[in-house]
């Protein structure tokens, strides 16, 4: 049973109230037709809006026994306008499914079986009137509410519609606000009368006892997935313009933004990982570094560490020295006046090879084309002959042969950076005079030198770079040696000779050293300069003194046997040969590059980094320009936003005023738009991330352009998708509550009647 318990209504118009209904009472029973009639403006819509529950009274209250009890019939037939007859109904029988009413049956009795393929703006006034009818019986709801539900209809229809609707009322309550007093008032139960908005009149029929727990059950819609589908791909075929707009302002705008996130995400180690792929780079390398007193120090690798980087990585040594470029074959010798800068220690040369087989033995060498190319040249201007790479092969090289020739790739034609400009030029010599030895080669190389120096320890003091100490082979002895203690002659393995500045820190009586046995204080440098907490004792190796001498050049030296000076040059002097030296990757990728630098803290220093920061400066200033560029095009697409937000829903007022009489709620009719929002950005969100390609390329081309040497630095990373995905999830959110709030702002009747 439904009851009006003293219930008003005032509406306010330019700022001045109007009572659309004085303040009644009444009571409906839960069977039968009632009449609500008056003329003109009397308030009967709005009484029947209130006892529907469509719109709240003003003051008062209404109260029903059940929920979701109502169907509707509006006075313009509201229907679905994006969707045929066929479709309308289809849509009301799946949020009702259960309902047992024959739709067919209905289509023929209302004379409509012709009309479904139509859509409502095809139909004639009384085909959408009986249309509405037909919807609303669909819905079998305990109460039907229907607003001159014949003032369409011609006279065979209104009989039969008025006739309908008597049937209907004998097992629910039909409620009717009509002028058609003469075709409903022999067939009501009850008559209501409206004046002036107030009830003048209310009478039952003699006869009228309404039937008790007849009506159909109340139920609520069922308005899922497909259902939300279907309205929405409706609305979307009438708003194709609007959608194509939207979708062109949301393009620019996402472009825009995951570019600029993009770029934002670029780190410095993504930026090598990318020059170095973009350029093909042989290797990628690193040396260690720390900082002391605000200046940082290139440092060496221990050997735990060496072999840690060797075994993780699969990483090899290099070692940076200006040496001068020899070769000689045959008659033939020449000697460029460019120097290799960087020599590679590995067994085999896996860069991409020109000539010969790379497997490298003692005392060979690998080239790269720069280098080969300037041997070339020189051959060919000294003695006019045409050789090819293989024809090096064999050849002599620094102290060992060629085995093999590599590419840089060097292109001869290009011309050389100026040597004023020293992040070019060196870049340059990194990336081409470069070559590739055994460690055994190298170290036996410098070994026959027959002279090192060492880090030494001197009484409770540091050395430093003006007293550091030399070692020397017996066979390269200091210039003017001359013993003061002991035989001379050639040294015997385990014998050392020692200046007699460095025996005096032994013993006061220097002679009572020669035939003892001494350690020498060597040590390891972990840093420079020299700092107590940076150094660390390694020699161990006894050695016994077999003389003392004194020489022009005597300070800080000792001599040791030619049979030890490999081992000990090896073991001892090269770690300080080793700060000029790193660590070089032949194969590499993102996770390794980063971890290196990241979680090793070391320094990139092949020959890409200094390109690198030209491109990052390049970056760094273009970036606020893409910045305001994003921010602008996501102001406007905020703007088209709601815009085609407000647009839809003020167009499709009237189908949401008829789903919201079907019983859907606000949130449920809001899902609706989401899902166009969503149709719209999931298309732009695979655009962009599909034109991002692009978009990166042009900005790495755009590098490339406006400096010397830039290189590709930027790469497409997935944390720009995800902040595209973010943004676009944010925009579906703000649409969802725009909507929300503009539908909770809305009734039913004013969304049908476009108040």
């Amino acid at each position: 049973m439904i009851r009006a318990e003293n219930i008003s209504k005032n509406y306010v118009k330019k700022g001045r109230a109007i009572e659309a209904l004085k303040p009644c009472s009444l009571s409906l029973p839960e069977t039968g037709l009632v009449l609500i009639t008056g003329e003109t403006g009397s308030g009967k819509s709005t009484l029947l809006s209130l006892l529907s529950g469509l719109e709240k009274p003003t003051a008062g209250k209404v109260v029903c026994d059940q929920k979701d009890y109502a169907s509707f019939v509006f006075q313009n037939a509201s229907l679905m306008e994006n969707m045929t007859l066929g479709e309308n109904i289809a849509l009301v029988k799946r949020l009702y499914p259960d309902v047992g009413v024959d739709g067919e049956a209905l289509l023929h009795r209302f004379g409509l079986e012709e009309r479904r393929d139509n859509y409502p703006n095809e139909l004639s006034g009384g085909e959408k009137q009986r249309a509405a009818i037909l919807i609303a019986i669909l819905e079998n709801k305990p109460v039907l509410f229907a607003d001159e539900p014949t003032g369409s209809l011609d006279r065979a229809h209104t009989d039969d519609v008025a006739r309908l609707l008597k049937e209907l009322s004998r097992e629910r309550l039909v409620v009717v606000v009509t002028h058609d007093v003469e075709n409903f008032e022999a067939l009501a139960d009850r008559r209501i009368e409206l004046s002036r908005g107030a009830v003048c009149r209310d009478e039952e029929a003699k006869s009228f006892s309404p039937a008790a727990n007849g009506a159909p059950a109340p139920r609520r819609p069922t308005f899922g997935l497909r259902e939300t589908f279907s309205v929405a791909l409706g609305s979307m075929r009438s708003a194709k313009v609007r959608l194509g707009i939207l979708l062109v302002m949301l393009l620019l705008s996402f472009l825009c933004i995951i570019s600029s996130a993009n770029n934002f995400f670029s780190t410095p180690v993504r930026q090598l990982y990318t020059a170095l792929e973009a350029e093909h780079a042989n290797s990628a390398d690193f040396y260690k570094q720390i900082e002391l007193d605000g200046f940082p120090y290139r440092m060496k690798f221990s050997d735990e560490e060496e072999q840690y980087y060797r075994e993780t990585y699969g990483a090899d040594l290099f070692y940076d020295d200006a040496a001068s470029i020899y070769f000689s074959k045959g008659e033939y010798s020449v000697r460029p006046q460019e120097e290799q800068v960087r020599l590679y220690l590995k067994d085999h040369c896996d860069f991409p090879l020109l000539a010969g087989n790379g497997e490298l033995e003692e005392g060979e060498y690998a080239v790269s084309d720069a280098i080969a190319l300037l041997i070339l040249d020189e051959l060919y201007e000294q003695y006019e002959i045409d050789w090819e790479y293989a024809d090096l092969i064999g050849g002599t090289y620094s102290l060992g042969k060629i085995d093999a020739v590599y590419s840089t790739g060097y292109d001869p034609s290009l011309p050389v950076p100026d040597e004023t400009d020293v992040t070019l030029i060196n870049a340059y010599r990194l990336q081409h005079f470069t070559a590739c030895t055994t460690e055994e080669s190298y170290f036996n190389n410098e070994a026959k030198v027959g002279s090192t120096q060492v880090y030494w320890r001197y009484g409770n003091g540091l050395a430093d770079y003006s007293s550091n100490y030399f070692a020397y082979a017996d066979f390269a002895r200091p210039s003017g040696l001359s013993l003061l203690y002991g035989s001379d002659g050639p040294l015997e393995q385990g014998e050392i000779y020692l200046s007699e500045e460095i025996a005096d820190g032994y013993a006061e009586d220097m002679e009572q050293l020669i035939g003892t046995t001494i350690t020498i204080p060597v040590v390891e440098l972990s840093g420079l300069p020299v700092r107590t907490e940076l150094v660390t004792d390694i020699c161990d190796t006894p050695f016994t003194v077999a003389g003392i001498y004194e020489s022009p050049f005597s300070y800080g030296t000792f001599v040791i046997s030619d049979a030890d000076f490999p081992d000990f040059f090896r073991q001892y002097a090269m770690q300080w040969i080793y700060y000029d030296s790193g660590i070089s990757l032949s194969e590499y990728d993102l996770a390794s590059v980063a971890s290196l630098i990241e979680d090793d803290g070391l320094i990139g220093c092949s020959y890409l980094d200094g390109l690198v920061v030209i491109s990052r400066n390049l970056l760094e200033n273009y970036n606020p320009v893409l910045t305001i560029a994003a921010v602008m095009f996501l102001m406007t697409a905020l703007f088209s936003f709601a815009a085609f937000l407000n647009d839809a829903v003020t167009k499709d007022r009237g189908e949401l005023g008829v789903l919201r009489a079907l019983g859907v709620t606000s949130g449920k009719l809001a899902l609706v738009y989401v899902l166009q929002c969503a149709a719209c950005l999931v298309l732009v969100f695979a655009a962009v991330c599909l034109l991002q390609f692009g978009m990166t390329a042009l900005w790495n081309a755009l590098f490339v352009s406006l400096a010397e040497r830039a290189v590709p630095i930027l790469s497409y990373g997935y944390e720009c998708v995800l902040v595209t995905a973010g943004v676009m999830a944010a925009f579906l959110l703000a649409a969802y509550l725009l909507i929300l709030l503009k539908l909770h702002k809305k009734s039913s009747v004013d969304l049908v009647y476009g108040r």
